[in-house]
């Protein structure tokens, strides 16, 4: 599977690479395997990782780098992409002022610094945790109803909860009695089109259509993030045969390395959905559906903080078009928040946002504003970016998250020696 290009912290602008070598003493006597500078172009940097799109020539782990910025050898972590090895992530640590350079060299050998993004498997779920600290859970075996009054219909996987702060408060939910089918992080659709079947892979009640997972492609951990791809299937229940897949779809999941002073937890979610079949699916004009976010369920109306990226609340976002949702507020006396980035490649981005009244739940909902259409042999790609807080984050730093996300630092490999 070839991955997006989008997986990374920052898209990068450009990559140049020039045949000659740099001219420069260096601090080790190693040949280095290629020779990276970035430059903050559009503005100042704090600590964050950047993705070197494609290495001179095939380079196999271990491997580590080193900062040679005025004449330094400092240790930073990177890690190949486990889909494309000739991708490169890298964390650029402290901060980088506009128009300041910074320059590495990728080198042979184990990596200087501990992997410390990790990867946990207790049999029925998968937690990427760092630092020792539980970020999110995947649960990829059947989660029955936590109440025996519950029809098992509202059995499901393949979704994420919990997801936890740093302080390890969840701001997701599971099972909430108002809405059953709304699970942490998961991702579905409504009203839909199959084989001339009207099948719902998101409201589990109606017994017409379920996502379930299938198994892992991947994962993996290191010293920049720890993740997993996992295929899942959006199952359509109605079909005459008893059941008939629908959709495939690949989630890219990582969790990314943060310095220790970092108040908040950051990852990544990258979807691919294909038609398992010769038969579209198609999605007419509706209210709600796509990646949704279930929040904590003391998040009622009167404490839950809603703000999207044109400034507008809960009432007002809803239908908004909008770059980000951000919700925060009190978790067991003690503030917390989450904030959703959808990728502006997406599909019809910036989508639509389902803001629901009551409840703390939303939706990027791109089928609002019109019919859309999944077809056989042409993917359809979704990218979403999750920061997970303590306290309170002003709307102008979650905006320096999102020129995170979209813009990047200037990165080009200089070279590679002999």
């Amino acid at each position: 599977v070839m991955l997006h290009g989008r997986l990374s912290l920052l898209v990068v602008l450009g990559v140049v690479v020039l045949l000659a070598s740099c001219a420069g003493s260096r601090e080790t006597k190693q040949p280095a395997l290629a020779q990276i500078q970035v430059e903050a172009e559009m503005t100042d940097w704090g600590q964050s990782t950047v993705q070197v799109a494609q290495l001179p020539s095939p380079v196999e782990e271990p491997i580590h780098l080193l900062e040679t910025s005025q004449g330094l050898a400092i240790p930073t972590p990177c890690q190949l992409d486990p889909a494309d090895p000739s991708r490169l992530y890298f964390v650029v640590s402290g901060s980088t002022m506009q128009g300041e350079k910074r320059t590495y060299e990728l080198l042979d050998g184990a990596a200087k610094t501990p992997p410390l993004p990790a990867v946990t498997d207790d049999g029925r779920n998968l937690s990427l945790l760092l630092r020792g600290k539980e970020v999110l859970r995947y649960n990829y075996t059947p989660v029955p109803p936590p109440d025996p009054g519950i029809d098992p219909v509202q059995t499901r996987d393949a979704y994420i909860h919990p997801v936890k702060t740093p302080a390890g408060r969840v701001v997701t939910d599971d099972f909430p009695p108002d809405h059953l089918h709304q699970r942490g992080i998961f991702m579905a659709w409504t009203k839909t089109l199959f084989q001339g079947r009207k099948p719902d892979f998101w409201n589990l009640g109606d017994g017409t259509g379920t996502v379930r997972f299938k198994e892992f492609r991947k994962v993996f951990q290191g010293p920049v993030f720890a993740g997993f791809q996992a295929v899942q299937e959006h199952v359509d229940l109605s079909a005459p045969q008893g059941e008939e897949v629908a959709l495939t779809e690949l989630w890219d999941v990582r969790v990314w390395r943060l310095g220790l002073g970092a108040d908040y937890f950051l990852f990544d979610l990258d979807s691919i959905q294909q038609c398992a079949t010769d038969s579209p699916l198609i999605l007419p004009e509706y209210l709600y559906g796509g990646l949704a976010f279930r929040g904590a369920r003391s998040w009622t109306p009167d404490v839950l903080q809603v703000l999207t990226s044109s400034g507008k609340d809960r009432t007002s976002g809803d239908g908004s078009r909008e770059d980000w949702c951000q919700f925060q507020g009190a978790i067991q006396g003690h503030l917390a928040g989450v904030a959703v980035f959808g990728d502006p490649h997406n599909f019809r981005a910036p989508q639509p946002l389902r803001i629901h009244p009551e409840v703390p739940y939303f939706a990027f909902a791109p089928m609002r504003l019109g019919e859309m259409r999944i077809e056989p042999g042409k993917p359809y790609h979704s990218h979403f970016r999750f920061v997970v807080y303590d306290g309170q984050m002003s709307p102008e730093a979650v905006r320096s998250h999102w020129l995170d996300f979209t813009t990047p630092m200037k990165v080009t490999v200089l070279g590679q020696s002999e």
